[in-house]
């Protein structure tokens, strides 16, 4: 079962997936090809909102194991919902596991009970940030292994007419033992702002796009077996270039707003600091 403990995700098994051809419809200049390139600006787009052409299977040499499935960011609206499966055969007949149709609308119980639809629950679009779009973040309550994945979105009522996301991040994952330490962490935003002041010193600033998330974190106390296989193996895999994506709490009503795309900034020393136990630090710096 999911907890609260963080997740990183890395090394994108995805990218060498085979997309089905004609399994969907999707714009020639927007392609699902998009979906296997780090540039989150180059999306797939379907060309309209029917069921059959807002679908997409891909296929791997072997079968992989996932604990969560990514897919973003995306335009999805509010009603959209969402279907994973997966199959142990090229005729998709054979089916390991099937998720059931879930939307991104939430219970009441979970929402602060200042927000505007408390009582009503719906859209959990105020758990979002308003400044960069959501992602399909689907965590799986048991590790998922197949060779065959079908993915469906139900978004019939999207005002833009069509469903559109930037990456497909089917990953690697490192879910420490023990999770990150309270009171030696932080979330904060680099912004991208211009500033400029007048003569008469009055200050000018413009917005160059939204700030960017920051994550820091310490990790400690690890068995040094599990640092020296899983932590380093992911440090290596991902270094300070390629991508990571971090769910801080895979349980969080506000997972939309802590958890991103990003690369490891700072990557700590693996450091021994009792018997056949140690630690490490990392920080993340959100892709837009």
């Amino acid at each position: 079962m999911a907890d609260n403990r963080i997740m990183l995700l890395y090394n994108a098994l995805s990218d060498g997936g085979a997309f089905a051809a004609g399994y969907g419809s999707w714009v020639t200049g927007l392609p699902l090809a998009n979906l296997q390139n780090n540039q989150l600006f180059k999306r797939a787009r379907s060309t309209n909102l029917t069921l059959t052409s807002t679908r997409f299977r891909i296929a791997f040499s072997t079968p992989i194991a996932q604990r969560v499935f990514l897919l973003g960011p995306h335009n999805g609206s509010g009603g959209m919902q969402y279907r994973i499966r997966g199959y142990s055969n090229s005729g998709y007949s054979s089916l390991i596991f099937d998720t059931g149709w879930i939307g991104r609308s939430v219970s009441s119980l979970t929402l602060p009970w200042e927000t505007f639809n408390w009582w009503l629950g719906g859209a959990g679009t105020e758990n979002d940030d308003p400044e960069v779009r959501p992602w399909i973040i689907h965590v799986f309550d048991d590790q998922v292994t197949a060779q065959y994945w079908q993915v469906e979105i139900d978004d019939t009522g999207n005002a833009a007419g069509y469903f559109e996301a930037g990456r497909l991040f089917m990953a690697d994952w490192w879910e420490p033992s023990i999770n990150y330490q309270y009171g030696n962490n932080g979330l904060t935003f680099e912004t991208n702002t211009i500033r400029e002041t007048s003569a008469s010193g009055v200050e000018y600033s413009g917005r160059r796009g939204p700030a960017v998330r920051v994550f820091s974190f310490n990790l400690d106390h690890l068995p040094e077996a599990e640092l020296y296989s899983s932590g380093y193996r992911m440090m290596r895999l991902a270094g300070d270039d390629r991508e990571v994506f971090v769910i801080p709490d895979p349980a969080d009503a506000f997972i939309q707003r802590r958890a991103f795309l990003g690369r490891l900034r700072s990557i700590g020393a693996l450091s021994q600091n009792t018997y056949q136990r140690g630690g490490t630090s990392f920080e993340l710096k959100e892709l837009i």
